[in-house]
This record gives C-alpha cells, sequence and structure tokens, in this order.
C-alpha cells in the first residue's frame, strides 16, 4: 500500500505531490498539486467517484460552455476539510507525458484554503489528496500489472504456438525432403525402365523387319501348288 507523508513526495518521477498555487478565473488559489502517470480522463473519473462515493460530494463543470479541466462543488458541506460550506475545486490537465490535478478551495470571498491562511483545512485536504492516491495509484498499478502480465502470458502463449508450427514445419519439410528423395530414386529408376523399354521397342522394330523379310523369302522360293491340276 502506498503511503504519504505532508512532505513533498516523488515516486520514480512517476508521482509528485506539491504544496503549490494554482489559477482559477484569474486568481491564484493555494493548492494541492499532484503529478502523476495516468491520464486525465481516468484521474477524473476516480476522484470525481471517490469523492461522491466516500464523502458525498459531487464535482460538476461550472456550465456548459466553461473550461471542462476544472470541476467543482459550490457551496458544499465537507464536513472532512471544514464544518463551514465551502467551494471546492480540482483542476486536471495534462502536462508533458503526466497528468496534472491540483485541489484547492474557498470558504469565502478571499478566504482561499492553504497553509498560512487555513492550515488546518489545507491539511484536511491534502489528506483527502493522499488517501485518494493511495487508493487509486494502487489499483491503478496493479490492474497495469494484471494488464502487462495478461500480455507477457499472451506473447508465451504466441511464441509457443510458434515453436510448434515450426516444428511441425520442419517435420513436413523433413517429410517432403525424404518424399522427394524416393521420388529422385523413382524418377531415376523410371529414367533407367524408359531406357530399357525404349531400346526394347527398337529392338522389336528391327526383329520385326528381319522376320518380315526372311518371311518374304520363304514366300519366293516355295510356291504354292494348285492339287487341282492334272499331271
Amino acid at each position: 500500500m502506498l503511503l504519504f507523508t505532508f512532505a513533498n513526495v516523488s515516486f520514480a518521477q512517476q508521482l509528485t505531490v506539491n504544496d503549490a498555487t494554482d489559477e482559477y478565473e484569474k486568481k491564484q488559489y493555494p493548492a494541492v498539486v499532484v503529478l502523476m502517470e495516468p491520464n486525465v480522463d481516468k484521474v477524473k473519473a476516480a476522484w470525481e467517484s471517490y469523492l461522491r462515493d466516500k464523502y458525498k460530494v459531487k464535482l460538476k463543470k461550472k456550465g456548459w460552455f466553461s473550461n471542462n479541466d476544472v470541476l467543482q462543488a459550490e457551496k458544499v458541506n465537507f464536513d472532512a476539510i471544514s464544518a463551514k460550506k465551502m467551494d471546492f475545486y480540482t483542476k486536471v490537465v495534462k502536462e508533458n507525458d503526466l497528468t496534472k490535478m491540483s485541489v484547492f478551495a474557498s470558504l469565502g470571498y478571499d478566504i482561499n484554503v492553504g497553509q498560512a491562511q487555513n492550515p488546518r483545512e489545507y491539511y484536511n485536504m491534502k489528506n483527502i489528496v493522499q488517501n485518494f492516491l493511495n487508493d487509486f495509484l494502487r489499483d491503478y498499478y496493479q490492474e497495469e500489472v494484471k494488464t502487462a502480465e495478461n500480455l507477457v502470458a499472451s506473447l508465451e502463449k504466441d511464441q509457443a504456438d510458434y515453436k510448434n508450427k515450426m516444428e511441425d514445419n520442419e517435420k513436413k519439410i523433413a517429410d517432403l525432403r525424404k518424399e522427394n528423395e524416393d521420388l529422385v530414386t523413382k524418377v531415376n529408376q523410371a529414367q533407367n525402365d524408359w531406357a530399357t523399354a525404349t531400346q526394347e521397342v527398337t529392338n522389336n522394330r528391327q526383329k520385326l523387319e528381319v522376320m518380315l523379310r526372311q518371311l518374304a523369302v520363304n514366300s519366293t522360293n516355295n510356291p504354292i501348288i494348285n492339287n487341282d491340276n492334272k499331271q
């Protein structure tokens, strides 16, 4: 479980929690400013859900044409921070490759929640942010680990499948190579047989020609005698 203190926190350059300021409607507010890896949409959705489920605080955009980067709850009872009604704000924007989340609040006109003016309320607010990060980032990175593990398992299965296919193909290639070797032997034998058969044809034609000549000679030397002729 991730644990935070009130000091600035850094985690491998993927997470920082600072006491800083941020601007809203041309005014500077003391703010808890977080830089983290999850994207803007995931941070917004998780933060809204966290505040709604745990503190019954509902964040919303100021209006249809307002800055979508800023979510707010005006004149809200947020007892975990203060017994007084407040305007509570969260700005979530992309900054370089990270997401910047600024949380700030006001108890009234020019009564901003900050370390100097309202230290108790400010640290209550910061504790809420840190508790949110404990839950959200733990779940986020556990899901990232699970996703990465699933990818590794899938890739390992792919590798095993590819190796099996390669082995099957190599066996088929070996079988085909053996079959081709057998076919080469058969082709050579067929060529030899063809040569023998061709020679046999030639020999038999020659024998036929010789035999026909001999038969013709025999027919000439032995004329047919007609038995009906009387001497």
